[in-house]
């Protein structure tokens, strides 16, 4: 049977439901969690996945976390040794979108750290405006659309990232 990800938390309130899904590989293996890190795959399937099952199962509302590095963590260890770093924003608004398309519940995008060198990010020209779109449209439920010259960097960054096993460090680790 299905089993609930180790990436969520799920809160009861009375007769409502909220699941909050943790953006981030969780793999507890050390050598796994640096694997994974270095050939980008934190999935996107996954956060897509949890939605359908807590879609599936009644969750009245999912609200997707992306990680921030936060001192003192595991997470911080791998950022200041340049193994680890936050994902895209085209990435979060790709997860959102694609949920927001696909399902009827209720989906927000937590927009903590969004912008700074320790959360989420994409270029100084769009992160302001993203962070400020998405806090709208966590209210309308609407999809997220907008264009930055970054866009393209992200989708070549994610088509490409793996396709021959280099070890050049990458600027972003998706979601992907």
């Amino acid at each position: 049977g299905q089993h609930r990800p180790s990436t969520w938390i799920y809160t009861k309130y009375g007769n409502e439901t909220l699941v909050r899904h943790l953006l981030l590989s969780m793999n507890l293996d050390h050598e796994a969690i640096l694997r994974d890190m270095s050939k980008n795959q934190i999935p996107i399937e996954e956060a897509i996945e949890t939605a359908r099952y807590c879609d599936s199962i009644g969750v009245n509302r999912l609200s997707f976390c992306p990680a921030t590095i936060h001192g003192g963590t595991v997470i911080e260890r791998f950022w200041r040794k340049g193994a680890y770093q936050p994902p895209w924003i085209w990435s979060c608004i790709e997860i959102i979108n694609t949920v927001r398309d696909e399902l009827d519940i209720p989906a927000l995008l937590d927009t903590s750290g969004f912008g700074s060198r320790r959360g989420p990010y994409n270029c100084k020209k769009c992160n302001k405006d993203l962070k400020h779109m998405i806090i709208a449209n966590n209210l309308t439920q609407s999809k997220i659309e907008y264009e930055c010259e970054c866009k393209n960097e992200w989708l070549a960054e994610i088509n490409n990232s793996d396709m021959n096993g280099s070890t050049v460090e990458i600027k972003h680790i998706p979601l992907y």
